[in-house]
């Protein structure tokens, strides 16, 4: 047994649930107690290094909450005529988010428009993003802390010998959830003290408010919301940094944004740089779809800065909300803390450039064949960035024309290129705060928390919006002609609890385990498959 299991923490009485014996161990705080860390067994899998060929700038974007039917905008779904009058007959996506909508209808562009978000949380979101693995299934933010168990897109980029310059840009401040520590455990280097620009590889509210020294009634009439600025401000910064690289040969390079003006409570954006609209008669909803419209103009703004310099046919650009939202789906509020249901991890991404090589590659794939009935989650995002960069001159690492058909997930990452049919497979998430897990298996679900014994069960097939929770609790009772789900239940259950002790494990060794539930997670198309399955 693992020894992070035996270190001291909060224990939860044992219960019985469906006939399983269930230890519930509840980290305080995450501590790999006597778990050897030093340097020897320090075992990312991710240390072999990547062949590119000739290589493109990658621009990762990330919307914050930013929901697939948000962005670009879907105004045929219930939610919207729900909320915003005379949906049907107007034009949303044209009003509300003209530039991405037809942004992902580009034929240079591969637009995956349903894929799930790893996390509910930005702070573990961002290690599914960056470096394609899952994060700890503990309560809030412990994986600054933790030992990333596969190389991060900042040290994958570098092991190539071709890309030196990073930078994370982001206007929200830098201390929130420990963000700063993150980035610098992703692979950003991070050294405020340091003259040399080259050393300093993030960006947020406290390194503009250093460059500029606002005074206090400036700072607010810029805010987005309690975490800091709206995103226009730092449009000055990223042209600098840009004009800095071109000027001093510093291509190609690694840039990644993390959006803020969508972040809670969801307010109208400041009005410096936006004119208030009417979406919805909701005051909250239509602050929300306000910031949604205000994040459009801003991601034609920063994309424009790269056609002013030319280097559009030079740049992968990448875009995708880091997770979902509850818009008033259920209850309310608007809200992510807390959320455990399929609108919290509801996001689409889109892959981009203009270099007439990879534009070509782009136009050949079999986009319905990828895209409908798929499984993809945000831990493929770095898988497809890196086979997307692999054939930038036409050919795969094996010489071979055409797309490379390999999936990383047996060296590198967790994820699969999403270049390729996806197949039928498990799916894992974990919401805000952190505390639970949700396992997909096809059309049926389950929601588990760490500690107590309310265990939700969906089948979506027969209750798509998952209106009508399941407890998995007693056979006896349960309800007539969902005895598979419930079964289904059972072994999900105990699949779910060996997975999280692997995740322990893993962040804590630096190492995925090779026959294992994790690793069963990656590689089953079903759990009936699984060799513990009874």
């Amino acid at each position: 047994s693992f020894e992070f299991w035996h270190t001291p923490m909060i224990s939860v009485p044992i219960d019985i649930i469906g006939g399983i014996r269930i230890d519930t161990v509840f980290p305080p705080k995450f501590s790999c107690g006597n778990y050897d860390l030093s340097e020897e067994h320090s075992g990312q899998d991710g240390a072999a290094s990547f062949q590119v060929g000739k290589p493109l700038n990658v621009v990762l974007i990330l919307l914050e909450s930013m929901r697939g039917d948000f962005f670009p905008f879907d105004g045929t779904t219930e939610w919207a005529k729900r909320f915003i009058p005379d949906a049907t007959t107007r034009n949303l996506a044209e009003e509300i988010t003209p530039f991405y909508s037809k942004w992902v209808q580009q034929s240079n562009t591969f637009y995956v428009p349903h894929i799930k978000t790893a996390a509910g949380f930005t702070h573990k979101s961002l290690v599914n993003i960056f470096c394609s693995l899952h994060a700890l299934p503990v309560k809030m933010t412990q994986e600054h802390t933790s030992r990333l168990y596969h190389k991060c897109l900042p040290d994958l980029l570098s092991s190539t010998g071709s890309y030196k310059n990073h930078r994370h840009f982001k206007p929200l401040t830098s201390d929130f959830n420990f963000q700063t520590e993150l980035m610098a455990n992703i692979g950003y280097t991070i050294d405020a003290n340091s003259e040399d620009e080259s050393d300093i590889e993030f960006y947020g509210e406290r390194e503009f408010n250093q460059e500029h020294n606002w005074p206090a009634s400036e700072r607010k009439k810029y805010s987005a919301n309690y975490l800091g600025y709206e995103d226009n401000v730092l449009v000055e910064p990223i042209a600098e940094w840009l004009d800095n690289r071109l000027k001093q040969k510093q291509e190609p390079f690694l840039m990644s944004y993390l959006s803020g003006v969508t972040h809670d409570p969801y307010d109208y954006p400041p009005e410096n740089f936006w004119e208030r609209k009417e979406f919805s008669k909701d005051k909250k909803v239509d602050g929300l779809l306000n910031a949604v419209a205000y994040t459009d103009v801003f991601l034609e703004k920063l994309v424009s800065m790269f056609k002013e310099r030319n280097l559009m046919d030079s740049t992968l650009f990448v875009v995708m909300g880091d997770h979902g939202v509850n818009a008033k789906n259920r209850g309310y509020r608007i809200a992510t803390y807390q959320q455990n249901y399929e609108e919290s991890f509801n996001v689409g991404v889109s892959f981009h450039t203009e270099n007439k090589q990879v534009a070509e590659q782009l136009k050949k794939l079999d986009r319905n064949a990828l895209i409908q009935n798929a499984v993809w989650s945000s831990i493929d995002v770095v898988p497809t960035i890196l086979d997307l960069l692999q054939f930038h001159d036409g050919k795969d690492a094996k010489g071979k024309d055409g797309l490379n058909g390999k999936n990383y997930n047996e060296t590198i990452t967790d994820g699969r290129s999403m270049l390729h049919p996806s197949g039928q497979r498990l799916s894992f998430s974990i919401p805000n705060p952190g505390d639970t897990v949700v396992f997909r298996d096809g059309a049926f679900l389950i929601i588990v928390p760490n500690k107590g014994t309310l265990i939700k069960l969906f089948d979506l097939e027969r209750d798509p919006y998952q209106l009508s929770p399941i407890i998995l609790d007693n056979k006896d009772i349960y309800p007539e002609g969902n005895m598979e789900l419930y079964d289904w239940g059972k072994n999900a259950l105990k699949f779910v609890r060996k997975v999280n002790n692997d995740l322990m494990e893993a962040h804590c060794s630096g190492r995925r385990c090779t026959d294992c539930a994790l690793s069963k997670l990656l590689s089953l198309e079903t759990l009936s498959q699984w060799d513990e399955y009874y």
